[in-house]
């Protein structure tokens, strides 16, 4: 792997592993839980960030189609087995 790859692939996975320390102990209420109406909720906004991840490394940079449906990214319940 390129240097300037890994680098970037390696913070993105510290980002990552960060993120579900970060929501450890949430239920799927919890992480469903938006502040108001039409407002994105913690597992909208990870499922979102895992989603042009793998679209944006996968597909743009590794040449792998993932066939994203980012509308669903937005959709919930979402629930926390599903995000790991």
């Amino acid at each position: 792997m390129h240097p300037q790859i890994e680098k970037y692939h390696k913070k993105l996975e510290e980002i990552r592993d960060l993120t579900f320390q970060r929501i450890e102990g949430l239920n799927d209420a919890q992480i469903n839980w938006a502040p108001k109406q039409g407002y994105n909720s913690i597992g909208v906004i990870i499922k979102h960030m895992l989603g042009a991840e793998k679209f944006w490394i996968g597909e743009k940079i590794g040449g792998t189609p993932v066939h994203r449906d980012r509308d669903d990214e937005f959709r919930g319940p979402i629930s926390l087995d599903n995000l790991r």
